[in-house]
């Protein structure tokens, strides 16, 4: 089956996304973490993993026991939603990737609190551009509009930073893809779909293995890393953050950040937590790092 694909023109921004959605909310009650009003931690399903949302709410059950707060799962769709989880309250931790948490920091106020840690204590990751290895195009001038994949306007690896390496060196985009996934994109490649796609990259794992997008299909293409090459990567982007509502009071924030200090540091919980993200543990998060990131995408106008 081929990846789903949508077809965006330039205009497209993410203030109207949450402009029409925060219409469709209506206001929440505050939660408080108590049973009745317990609060809701969100994020979106990252990995097509049939155990992530098992995954997702065990994580969330250990989070509640150590920080002794009742705590609800939410699972967003996509990153609009997780987004708008915000709005109104009607989420006060989540777990985003950098562009999502930026801009909820931007409409919504949300603090930064702590980012993931993966394996060999990587505290950021890249984007990447990738083609086929027998691809005729073999520069990123040469590719043609239409033939360029990206994941979603709200991926940072997957579009913010390639879509800005691309306008500094003037090539035009108008007719990229989107496939909503940085599995499609990768597909997308291998099947020659696309000539370029951008996804995220990662090192390689302590025993080689491969950990960036591309191992995202090897159980169905186990050829993957041969048949498909990394063009190039961008600058670090530091790794996705945990985001608190802005008014959540400092006690919760406090308990939730010890909570996942601890689970980070205890072993019975890191094959739960490599499951789920691939992480190994959580650390304070690089506001500076972020503030870069934010400071990239209001120069480029995106």
């Amino acid at each position: 089956m081929k990846p789903r694909q949508q077809i965006y023109g330039p205009g497209r921004f993410f203030t109207g996304l949450l402009v029409v959605g925060s219409l469709m909310l209506s206001a929440c009650e505050q939660h408080d973490g108590s049973a009745d009003k317990p609060l809701v931690f969100t994020t979106i399903p990252y990995t097509h993993s049939e155990t992530f949302a098992a995954d997702f709410n065990e994580f969330v059950d250990v989070l509640a026991q150590k920080s002794n707060l009742h705590i609800q799962p939410f699972i967003a769709e996509n990153h609009v939603d997780a987004v708008l989880a915000f709005d109104e309250e009607a989420a006060d931790i989540g777990l985003l990737n950098p562009l999502s948490a930026l801009v909820a920091r931007d409409y919504y106020q949300v603090n930064l609190a702590l980012q993931i840690v993966r394996p060999g204590n990587a505290q950021e990751y890249r984007s990447m551009f990738i083609i086929r290895k027998d691809a005729a195009v073999r520069e990123l001038k040469d590719v043609p509009a239409d033939r360029i994949g990206f994941v979603s306007m709200f991926s940072t690896s997957g579009y913010l930073l390639p879509r800005l390496i691309l306008r500094q060196r003037g090539i035009p985009v108008g007719q990229a893809r989107f496939f909503e996934s940085h599995r499609n994109v990768v597909q997308a490649v291998y099947d020659g779909d696309i000539d370029l796609g951008a996804t995220y990259y990662i090192d390689p794992a302590a025993n080689g293995s491969v950990a960036d997008a591309r191992h995202e299909i090897l159980n169905q293409h186990p050829d993957a890393v041969e048949r498909i090459e990394i063009l190039e990567t961008s600058d670090p982007i530091p790794n996705d953050p945990i985001v608190f509502r802005k008014d959540l009071p400092m006690e919760q924030r406090s308990a939730l950040r010890d909570a996942l200090m601890s689970m980070g540091n205890d072993p019975a919980y890191r094959d739960l937590l490599r499951r789920m993200l691939n992480v190994e543990a959580f650390a304070p998060a690089d506001t500076d790092a972020f503030d870069a990131i934010q400071q990239t995408v209001r120069e480029s106008g995106l």
